[in-house]
């Protein structure tokens, strides 16, 4: 068993698995729960983790997931948050996802 993806928001990590499930590799959510019962900014131990079963699915695994989460060429004037990755439109001042502050520059 392996990491392979962890995120603050559960329905990220369970979009991840069903892709890897879509691709026929065993994995499984820790911690799917335990990231609501506390209050307050999030934990990374905490955090939903997504894992492969098999080790050797890995590295597969890790490739599926970072063709996935890259992101695309943004738009005019849109931006890429450093901390989540996601798209966010210009007229943001903080990420939409994450609510990260626009990087200045």
């Amino acid at each position: 068993m392996k990491d392979v993806f962890t995120h603050v928001d559960s329905t990220q990590v369970g979009l991840c698995k069903s892709l890897l499930e879509g691709e026929g590799i065993g994995c499984f959510v820790r911690n799917e729960t335990a990231a609501g019962i506390r209050g307050g900014p999030a934990i990374p131990a905490f955090c939903p983790t997504l894992c492969v079963v098999d080790d050797a699915d890995y590295d597969r695994a890790k490739a599926i997931l970072d063709e996935y989460l890259t992101p695309s060429s943004p738009g005019a004037g849109e931006w890429i948050c450093p901390n989540c990755k996601s798209t966010v439109p210009a007229e943001f001042g903080s990420c939409w996802s994450c609510e990260r502050e626009r990087p200045s520059g």
